[in-house]
């Protein structure tokens, strides 16, 4: 079977009896039995560390379970993207923001947020308690409307919002933003929603606070009004997520306009969440809302330069690669 290993960062790779370096590149080799694959980092400025990782067999499949390895099932091949593996720092997280709900509250809140890297974000609320991860500690704004936990912070020259539901102690909201306007007194958050699709959408959505979180879609914008349609058929799936049907529709031919309603549209992709094309058949792939490792494939058909068909290719028994 064929695997496709890339590295964002610069490693040395050994693997039976052969060596790869990557840099921000892929390679593509065959394997036919359990192989075992040694990572070493090579002039990292960081505390990265050098690891190991296995790929089985399994029921005619090979499958690699590492945390530091990010896998994509293709029907023909496995991807594999190593990710950077550094030691934790020696000394304890300090506190970078903290927040306590007003003294006349009956529930007690307490926010903390920390300077690391993995569960930096601790909520207390009185008798439970709620650890997640946010993204990054830059600069951070926490705020409590009602029984709902409003944080926006940045991480890396991005921004993001997070709700936390203090009544049920759940995570309600994680996403990231390009502006947003937060009204405590009306007790609604207005965000902008960066899709990162292909197109730059993004998404207005207005949020009230009440007994009940609701969150509506009410318009939907570009962050960057000059990107291209350099690809039709991503450009097309991000259009159907998007909601932009406008310009989903000036991709098609008039017969499939004719036959593909907004609503039957949105129902053929509500499965899945991002598309991408493989580096090794250049063909176009579905990867799945609850499973993301898994990708699907999906054939466009054309007609006078517009999407004239679309098919989901489902359980495609595997090809034999030889």
């Amino acid at each position: 079977m064929k695997l496709v290993i890339s590295s964002k960062n610069k490693n040395l790779v050994i693997f039976n009896g052969q060596n790869l370096v990557l840099d921000g590149s892929f390679s593509c080799i065959d394997v036919d039995e359990d192989s075992f694959f040694y990572v070493y980092p090579i002039d990292c400025v960081r505390n990265l560390i050098p690891f190991a990782f296995s790929v089985k067999k399994f029921d005619n499949q090979f499958v690699c379970d590492c945390s530091h390895i990010k896998t994509t099932n293709f029907p023909n091949y496995l991807e594999l993207e190593i990710l950077p593996f550094s030691v934790p720092d020696e000394k304890m997280p300090c506190t970078v923001n903290e927040f306590y709900s007003p003294s006349n509250e009956n529930t007690k809140i307490h926010v903390e947020i920390f300077d690391c890297e993995k569960n930096n974000l601790h909520i207390s609320t009185g008798v439970n308690y709620f650890c997640d991860s946010l993204f990054g500690f830059e600069e951070s704004s926490i705020n409590y409307i009602e029984h709902f936990i409003v944080i926006s912070y940045k991480a890396k020259s991005c921004y993001y919002i997070y709700v936390f539901n203090a009544k049920n102690n759940c995570k309600v909201l994680h996403c990231e933003i390009a502006q947003f306007e937060l009204s405590p007194k009306e007790k609604k958050l207005v965000i902008v929603e960066k899709l990162n699709d292909s197109l730059s959408h993004a998404k207005i959505i207005e949020i009230l606070f009440g007994d009940n979180f609701q969150m509506q879609t009410v318009g939907l914008t570009y962050l960057d009004e000059n990107r291209e349609t350099i690809c039709k058929e991503i450009a097309f799936f991000d259009c159907i997520k998007a909601g932009n049907f406008k310009l989903a529709q000036s991709l098609m031919t008039p017969n499939l306009k004719a036959v593909l309603s907004i609503e039957a549209a949105k129902e053929y992709f509500k499965d899945f969440c991002a598309i991408t094309q493989s580096k090794i058949d250049f063909k176009f792939y579905l990867l799945d809302n609850k499973s993301p490792q898994t990708a699907t494939e999906a054939c466009f058909e054309f007609k006078d330069n517009l999407i004239n068909n679309i098919k989901i290719l489902y359980n495609l028994e595997k090809k034999d690669d030889n």
